[in-house]
Parts: C-alpha cells; sequence; structure tokens
C-alpha cells in the first residue's frame, strides 16, 4: 500500500503542475492577446489554440485530481442522513460505477486520439498534431477511473467511509466530534466531584 501512496503523491504533483501551469500560461497569453490587440491592433494567431490545449490539460487533469482530492461535485442529501454502514454501501457503488464509466469514456478517447495520429491532422495555426493535444484525456479519465477503485478498495478495507484515499467521510468526523462535548463535560463533572473530596 505504501507503494500506491508513492505513486499516487507522485501523480498527484504531476496533476497540480499541469493545472497551475495551464492556468497561469493562459492568463498570461490571453492577457498579451488582449494588450497587443488594443495597443498595436494585432491579435496573436495562435492565442486561440494554445488557451484549447490549456483548457483541455487543466479540464482533463482536473478529472483525476478531484477524485483524488474527494472533490468532485455530489448530491449528498441522501448520503449525510444515512447510516455509516449504508454510506459505505453507497460509496462503494458509486465508486465501482463512476470508475466504469471513466474507464469507459477513456477507452472511447483513445480510439479518437489513434484515429487522430493516424490521419496526420494538424492544429491550423501552430500545426501541432492533434493527437498530441487531446492525448491527456484518455489519460486522466483513466487515471481517475484508477482513483475511483482504490477508493472503492479503500472503503472495502477500511472501518471508516472514505470519499478519496486520503479522506474519510466528513460526517463521520462530525459524528465524532458531536460527541465532543458530552464528554468533556463529563470529565468536567469527574473532576469537580474528586475538587469535593
Amino acid at each position: 500500500m505504501d507503494t500506491i501512496k508513492r505513486i499516487n503523491k507522485g501523480v498527484r504533483k504531476v496533476e497540480e503542475f499541469l493545472i497551475a501551469y495551464s492556468i497561469i500560461l493562459m492568463a498570461i497569453v490571453l492577457f498579451f492577446n488582449v494588450i497587443g490587440r488594443l495597443v498595436l491592433h494585432r491579435s496573436l494567431i495562435w492565442a486561440e489554440e494554445i488557451c484549447t490545449i490549456f483548457t483541455i490539460f487543466c479540464t482533463f487533469t482536473g478529472v483525476s485530481y478531484c477524485a483524488r482530492m474527494g472533490r468532485h461535485i455530489s448530491m449528498s442529501a441522501i448520503f449525510d442522513a444515512v447510516s455509516q454502514k449504508t454510506k459505505k454501501v453507497m460509496m462503494c457503488i458509486v465508486s465501482f460505477v463512476t470508475a466504469l464509466v471513466l474507464f469507459f469514456v477513456s477507452y472511447i478517447a483513445l480510439r479518437y486520439v489513434i484515429f487522430l495520429f493516424g490521419s496526420g491532422r494538424v492544429t491550423a495555426s501552430l500545426h501541432l498534431p492533434l493527437w498530441a493535444m487531446y492525448i491527456v484525456i484518455p489519460v486522466f479519465l483513466a487515471i481517475g477511473g484508477i482513483q475511483y477503485l482504490l477508493i472503492l478498495y479503500m472503503n472495502l478495507h477500511s472501518n471508516t467511509v472514505m470519499t478519496s484515499i486520503d479522506k474519510i467521510d466528513e460526517t463521520y468526523i462530525e459524528d465524532a466530534t458531536d460527541k465532543v462535548p458530552e464528554i468533556l463535560e463529563e470529565d468536567m463533572i469527574e473532576l469537580e466531584g474528586e475538587d469535593d473530596k
């Protein structure tokens, strides 16, 4: 399990790098494109293509990153209202189904990338191969699927409800912390009783 956690940490660093620098570089390119348009009355011809590439990188890397961090949008009204045992079952089902969907969509995206590779198509202004632009889609969808399989594994082999590899369900923590004031109050009563003696 330590090996998986080390690999997971390394992939997380790559994802964070890709997401952060995609956004930063996109902002820089768009800034200079606006300045060029307003001051020089000329746009950067390749700005739209570069920003499209960065958007694709950021979006599909984010799928995997959010799965790893347990940050995908979820409708949790029912999930929050049920017992811990039911939450665990629900989380296992959701993780398994989500992994299957991500693997299926990754397979379709991979077939499309292979088609683009075979066709030799390139982007309009930079003449970059289109397959290189879209390769992140099947890769990070598959990594997202792997993340959900790991979440399934963690839920099957732990006593708590895991919403990501590193994160247990917050309601489990809240349930435990709700009892802290009662425990502290009981301890205070015991201490006061000892002081009276």
